[in-house]
C-alpha cells in the first residue's frame, strides 16, 4: 500500500522545521504569517493538487521576505518544485539555475537543486559559488557564518573590510545583520576610498554619528580628494572636529587647516562654502599657501 505523501515522517519533519522557523517572524496586521503562506502552499501542493494556487502562496513569501535568504532559498525551490511537477521544464531548469547562482548558501536546497537539474537536463553552474562573484562569494560565507558562529560576523572588522574593498552588498547584509556602523573605520575608508554608496548605507542610520567617526570621515575624504563625498557629509550635518596630529601635523588642528596643511585646496574651498572655520588649537599653526597671483607662496600663521 502506497503511503501519502503527507504521512511520511520527512514530509512531517519537514513541516515542522520549516513552521518552526518561521513563526519567531512577524506578518504586518494586514498581511497573513508566513507559517500561513507556506502551509497553504503546501495544502495546495500536495493535498488539493493545485499547483497555480501552490505557485501564488510559494510566490507571495518570496517577494515578502526576499531579504530574509533562508525563507527566499525555501521558497524559490519549492517554486521550482511546483513547476517541475507541471511538467514545466523550462521554468523550473531556470528557477533552478536561479537558486544555485543566488543561494549559494542554502545548502539542502541546492543540493536538492543540482539533483533535480541533472534530471532534467539541464546546465549546471560551476559549484554555484564559484560561478559568482567575489562579493556574492563572501555573503555567502558570512551566511555560513551567522549559523555557524554568528558572533563572528558582528566584529567590526569585518565592516571594515567590505568598505576597504567597495562590497556594497556586503556592507548593506552586514547592517542588517547587527553590525554597528560606527564600531571601526568603515565610514572613514569608504569616504577615503570614494565609495559614496557605502557612506550613505553608514550615516542612513537614525542614531548621531559620533563625533570622533564624523572628524575621521570628514579627514579621509579630504586626503582622498573625495569632494562630492566631504560636499554630502557636511550637507549632511556631519560636524568637523579636530584632526589628531600625523599624516603631516605636529599637533591637533581643525580639518581646514588639515586641508592647508595637505596643499588640498578645493577642499579647503568646500569647507569655506559650509562655514567651517580655522579651528582653535593651542599653539598657531604654521602653513604654505599657494598664491596663482604671486611667485612664490605666502606662509601664514593660523
Amino acid at each position: 500500500m502506497q503511503t501519502h505523501p503527507l504521512a511520511s515522517p520527512r514530509f512531517r519533519l519537514f513541516i515542522t522545521a520549516v513552521c518552526g522557523m518561521l513563526c519567531i517572524v512577524h506578518a504586518r496586521p494586514d498581511e497573513p504569517p508566513l507559517r500561513d503562506l507556506l502551509r497553504d502552499g503546501l495544502f495546495a501542493e500536495e493535498v488539493t493538487r493545485d499547483p497555480e494556487a501552490a505557485a501564488k502562496q510559494y510566490g507571495q513569501l518570496l517577494t515578502r521576505f526576499s531579504e530574509q535568504r533562508d525563507f527566499a532559498a525555501s521558497a524559490l525551490f519549492r517554486l521550482a518544485e511546483v513547476r517541475r511537477k507541471q511538467d514545466r521544464k523550462e521554468d523550473a531548469v531556470k528557477l533552478y539555475q536561479r537558486l544555485l547562482t543566488g543561494f549559494p548558501g542554502a545548502v539542502a536546497e541546492t543540493k536538492l537543486a543540482r539533483e533535480n537539474l541533472a534530471a532534467l537536463g539541464g546546465e549546471i553552474p560551476d559549484s554555484g559559488v564559484s560561478a559568482l562573484d567575489d562579493e556574492s562569494k563572501e555573503i555567502a560565507r558570512l551566511e555560513s557564518l551567522a549559523k555557524t558562529a554568528p558572533d563572528i560576523i558582528l566584529d567590526p572588522k569585518m565592516l571594515d573590510q567590505a568598505a576597504e574593498k567597495g562590497w556594497s552588498k556586503v556592507v548593506r547584509y552586514l547592517l542588517a545583520s547587527g553590525s554597528q556602523p560606527h564600531s571601526g573605520s568603515a565610514l572613514e575608508t569608504a569616504a577615503w576610498k570614494g565609495y559614496l554608496d557605502i557612506v550613505k548605507q553608514l550615516i542612513a542610520r537614525d542614531e548621531k554619528v559620533p563625533q570622533a567617526s564624523a572628524t575621521a570621515a570628514i579627514r579621509g575624504a579630504i586626503r582622498g580628494n573625495r569632494y562630492s563625498i566631504l560636499d554630502f557629509l557636511l550637507v549632511q550635518g556631519l560636524k568637523p572636529g579636530m584632526v589628531p596630529q600625523g599624516e603631516g601635523l605636529t599637533k591637533n588642528a581643525g580639518v581646514l587647516a588639515y586641508a592647508l596643511l595637505n596643499g588640498n585646496t578645493q577642499s579647503a574651498e568646500i569647507l569655506l562654502k559650509h562655514g567651517v572655520d580655522i579651528d582653535e588649537t593651542s599653539e598657531p599653526i604654521e602653513v604654505t599657501i599657494q598664491d596663482e597671483n604671486l611667485t612664490g607662496s605666502r606662509r601664514r600663521r593660523l
